[in-house]
This record gives C-alpha cells, structure tokens and sequence, in this order.
C-alpha cells in the first residue's frame, strides 16, 4: 500500500521566510516517517497473520490426516475381518460340497450294490425254486422245513439291508441340512455388522472431509478481514490530519506556518 500526502502550500516564494521552509521540511520528513512506520507495521501484522494462519491450517492439516488414518485403518481391519469371515463361508461350503458329493457317491454306489443285489436274490431264489421243485420228491420234510426258514431269513436280511441303508441315507442328509442352516444362522449376523460398521466408517470419512473444508473456508474468510481491516486502520490514520500535526515540532513560527498551510 503506497501512502501519499499532499500538502497544499500557498504560492509564496518560500526562500523569503525560513521558517516556513523548515516547517514544510519537517512536515515532510514526518509524513516519511508515518508512512515508513504505516508501511512496516501493516507488513508485520500481514506476516503475523500468515504465520498464524499458517500453523493453524498445519495444525488442522495434521489432525485431520490423523482421524482419517486411524478411520482408514479401522477400515482395513473390517475390511479383514469381513474377508476372513466370507473364507470361513466359502470352507464350509466347500466342505458341504464335499460332503454331498461324497455322500452321493456312496448313494450311488450303495444303490447299484442294492440293484446287484436284488438281480443276485431274484436269481437265486429262482435257482432255489428250480432245485427245490426238482428235489421236491427227494427231501424230506424237516429239511424242507429247515431251507424254507433258510430262504425267509435270507429274504428278511436283504430287506432289513435296505432300510437300513435308507435310513442312514436320510441321516446323512438331514444332518448336512441341519449343518448349513446353522452355519448360515451363525455369519449372516456377523456379516451384516461388518457391513453396517463399513457404512459407518464411510460416513465418518465424508463428515471429517466436509469438516475440513467448512474450516479452510471460515480460515480464509477470517484472513481476509483481518487483512481489510489493517488496510482500513491504514487509510484512517492517514486520513486524521490531527495525529500528522503531533508529529510536527511546536515552535514559534511553526503555527503561524500551519495556519499557512
């Protein structure tokens, strides 16, 4: 900010009265003086104001980079914490795949060994009926009685054979149902926090961030006043024409002088 002051001096020859020669020069030189010491301490309260401005956006700076790691380290630890949880879901349900794939292949495998079987019975007992009514005049009849016991048995064995493997089949299957609703019952809770708590986290990250802005814009704002206000205390001081007749030196013929100008 240049400073100038004008002081109107009448049209006289100024060599014809010294006094007002030397009251014209001491005006001067403390118009120089004021205007030097306006100019220094409008740059000192300039700096003044950047520094502070400066330590306080540094500050501010620094606390938020603070929040916001500890919120992106918060969420790198949900974030882990979500994936072990979903390895956890997809081992059991590899396992569950497993174990069907396990159980229907000895499903299978029981199966064509329960089709053998029967061909094998079916084919005995068709053996047995051709010996037995080829031998019929030849046995006795507690012998008889004793292969037809034989034959029931055998009968009652492959039956009690296949409900027992359809039992164990229908075991196996509840069992593996029952498994993964507990397991679905079990992480779909923890998953749906994990979630929650990202969300969360994402909120907290968007509110520090607007935050931050709201305060850069309320310190740029305060500068601006500061500095509008310096210049406006600036412009007073130079406008009172009493504070720059202080600075003039009281002589004798310095106020006929001032009456002069």
């Amino acid at each position: 900010t240049m400073l100038r002051v004008n002081i109107n001096v009448p049209a006289e020859d100024p060599g014809d009265d010294p006094h007002c020669i030397a009251a014209s020069a001491a005006v001067d030189d403390a118009c120089a003086k004021l205007r030097k010491q306006v100019v220094e301490a409008v740059q000192q309260g300039k700096s003044m104001i950047a520094a502070d401005a400066q330590l306080l956006r540094s500050q501010q700076a620094a606390n938020h980079e603070a929040a916001i790691r500890a919120l992106q380290e918060e969420k790198l630890e949900l974030s882990d914490e979500l994936r072990w949880a979903h390895d956890e879901i997809n081992k059991g349900r590899e396992a569950e795949e497993k174990l069907l794939e396990c159980l229907v292949v000895s499903s299978l495998a029981c199966r064509t060994k329960l089709a053998t079987a029967k061909v094998l019975a079916r084919w005995r007992e068709r053996i047995t009926v051709m010996r037995r009514t080829a031998h019929l005049a030849r046995l006795p009849i507690p012998q008889y009685r004793r292969r037809f016991m034989r034959a029931v048995l055998c009968g009652w064995r492959s039956a009690a054979r296949t409900e027992r493997h359809a039992s164990i089949d229908t075991f196996w299957r509840d069992s593996i149902t029952q498994m993964r609703t507990a397991l679905e019952a079990h992480y779909e809770p923890q998953l749906v926090l994990l979630q929650t708590e990202r969300d969360t986290a994402r909120d907290q990250i968007a509110q520090v961030c607007r935050e931050r802005d709201d305060l850069a814009k309320q310190l740029k704002t305060s500068f601006m006043r500061g500095v509008c206000q310096l210049n406006l205390e600036a412009l007073s001081i130079m406008q009172r024409p009493n504070s720059i007749a202080r600075l003039v030196p009281t002589t004798p013929n310095s106020s006929s002088a001032s009456q002069h100008t």
